[in-house]
């Protein structure tokens, strides 16, 4: 769509398949929705603190949306070996 990103979505493939009551190209499907919403609203704020704060500040909004990105990335594989770990004693 022009904003210079690719959907991350299938990169969560192993996450999404564990999502109970819905299907791994559903939880995918939202994933990348979610994404490109976030994508946007970043893109937004960027631009529009380049205008009233400085260019310099508005570089430092692309590193703060990556560390919350690493954030959620590690609550995402905790959650998830939590989840592997816990299918295995049951189903055991």
């Amino acid at each position: 769509a022009g904003l210079g990103t690719a959907s991350m979505a299938p990169s969560f493939l192993s996450s999404a398949a564990i999502v109970s009551g819905m299907s791994a190209a559903a939880a995918l499907t939202r994933m990348s929705v979610m994404q490109t919403a976030v994508i946007i609203a970043l893109k937004f704020a960027m631009g529009s603190s380049a205008e009233n704060a400085g260019v310099e500040l508005s570089m430092w909004l692309p590193v703060g949306a990556w560390i919350a990105a690493s954030i959620v990335a590690v609550i995402v594989l905790r959650l998830t070996r939590r989840h592997h770990a816990l299918n295995q004693v049951i189903s055991k």
